[in-house]
């Protein structure tokens, strides 16, 4: 567990904007909450694997859903997912678009803190960005600009709400041999035999 020590709040001008690495590997704790249009609030909780490879546009996501493991595989090249569970893939068009490893330039800094125990301790930055629909904010490490925790709330997915991510278990640079490679179930799809949805 992350223990928040310290906050030293400094102006931004003295911490430059940074970019992280393109390609990374994690573990990604979400949670979060929307209130849709019902006024049922819409609770979720998980963790997954995650792989990301900026220049490449691609990502995956790996977890496991009611004992089965469900595999999403993000083509933003081509803007389409694939989507494996328990041995069916459906494709889908999407209109997501690459998240940059970089501070986004209208990113204000909120701070620099100390993350962990007294004798296993991380510094960070903590960032605030405000868009149009959210307001967004999240820490990356402050030596190779590392995205170790997001937070998030407002409009999301057309609903009000809230979520933030976690991420541990970080591997930067090379990721395994054939991760983005499209499962064979999927193959049926992406020659044209399968229908696209969305």
């Amino acid at each position: 567990m992350l223990y928040l020590l310290a906050i030293l709040f400094v102006p931004a001008a003295l911490t430059a904007k940074c970019c992280g690495p393109a390609k990374f590997s994690a573990t990604m704790y979400v949670v979060g909450t929307t209130l849709p249009a019902n006024g049922v609030p819409n609770l979720f909780e998980y963790d997954l694997r995650l792989f990301y490879d900026y220049n490449g546009k691609m990502a995956r996501t790996q977890m496991e859903i009611a004992g089965k493991e469900q595999i999403s595989l993000l083509d933003l090249s081509k803007n389409i997912s694939y989507n494996l569970y328990d041995g069916h893939c459906t494709m889908e068009n999407t209109t997501q678009q690459a998240q940059s490893p970089c501070v986004p330039d209208e990113a204000q800094l909120v701070g620099h803190q100390m993350m962990g125990s007294a004798n296993y301790s991380l510094a960070v930055d903590t960032w605030r960005w405000a868009t149009s629909d959210l307001t967004i904010k999240f820490t990356v490490t402050n030596d190779t600009c590392t995205i170790v925790q997001m937070s998030m709330y407002g409009n999301i997915g057309g609903s009000p709400g809230e979520t933030t991510y976690l991420l541990s278990d970080i591997t930067e640079g090379a990721l395994p041999n054939g991760i983005f490679n499209i499962p064979p179930e999927c193959r049926s799809h992406e020659n044209g035999a399968g229908p696209v949805v969305g």
